[in-house]
């Protein structure tokens, strides 16, 4: 469903022509791209543990599928369409495309419930832990000025 949402949210970013309207709809779209994003890694995870694969091996170089974004970015910079609205005519059809793909992909099953500590670990925040440490405490102030 998201990447139907996005997809039809980038039609919609293709008929704007003010930067500030743009910038709320492209917001918008990735409130509804991103988190799906992540579940898509989620669910790969877990269809490959499920059938018994090594996932670090399998799944990582799926990673390299990026370079297919910079084939395709090229292909919109040579073809001029980068001042027109047809690269986001472009990027919302691949994404109705993805979307419909979506529903054909094998069913999971929610995760058990999960304890506070797996909260806390998903949100990010037993990180700070690391704060406790100097060097790293240091390194972070010297990050952020």
């Amino acid at each position: 469903m998201s990447f139907n949402g996005a997809g039809f949210i980038i039609i919609t970013a293709s008929t704007i022509t003010d930067y500030p309207t743009l910038y709320i709809v492209m917001l918008l779209n990735a409130m509804f791209y991103m988190p799906y994003y992540c579940m898509n890694n989620a669910t790969s995870y877990i269809i490959l543990e499920k059938n018994g694969y090594n996932i670090v091996k399998i799944f990582l170089p799926s990673v390299f599928g990026n370079c297919w974004i910079y084939l395709f970015d090229g292909m919109v910079d040579l073809s001029g369409w980068t001042v027109s609205p047809m690269h986001y005519m472009l990027s919302a059809g691949s994404g109705i495309l993805l979307g419909i793909y979506a529903f054909t992909l094998p069913r999971c099953t929610a995760c058990k419930k999960q304890s506070e500590e797996k909260y806390r670990s998903s949100l990010g925040l037993d990180a700070f832990v690391l704060f406790k440490r100097k060097k790293m405490a240091i390194f972070f102030y010297l990050l952020c000025f």
